[in-house]
């Protein structure tokens, strides 16, 4: 899976496209909130149709010791076999070393699908939502 997603960057890069470029063909959702990674996974199948074999997954973790409980604990929660799961970011910030509690014990769920047709749609209702509340105000 990973090959396929380095191999379509290379691709892009043959085009011409910089990295940033790239990365604008990506939707991203970002939470430490199981509850609305749910809510966001739920939604992306079935409004937006996105098949699983889409979906990349990846965690931000403080410790590295703690990667693999953290990665199958987003697993279950996403429904997204391991093998979907990128390279893990691992960090402690430097305000949180001073914190007696972890805010976030299982890490950062980040999910990534590549998809220029689903961001393009994404972006059209944003732009028409935003249309329609400035209309009601």
């Amino acid at each position: 899976m990973k090959v396929l997603e380095k191999n379509r960057a290379i691709e892009l890069r043959r085009q011409g496209k910089t990295f940033g470029e790239i990365l604008r063909e990506i939707s991203v959702f970002t939470n430490s909130d199981p509850g609305m990674i749910r809510l966001m996974m739920r939604w992306f199948r079935l409004i937006c149709r996105v098949p699983n074999t889409k979906f990349r997954i990846r965690i931000q973790c403080h410790g590295a010791d703690r990667v693999g409980e953290c990665q199958e604990y987003w697993s279950r929660i996403v429904n997204i076999p391991l093998t979907q799961f990128t390279k893990p970011y691992i960090r402690i910030s430097p305000t949180s070393k001073k914190k007696t509690g972890n805010l976030c014990p299982y890490g950062i769920c980040n999910i990534r699908i590549s998809d220029v047709f689903l961001l393009t749609r994404i972006k059209a209702w944003i732009k028409g939502l935003t249309a329609l509340s400035s209309s009601l105000v």
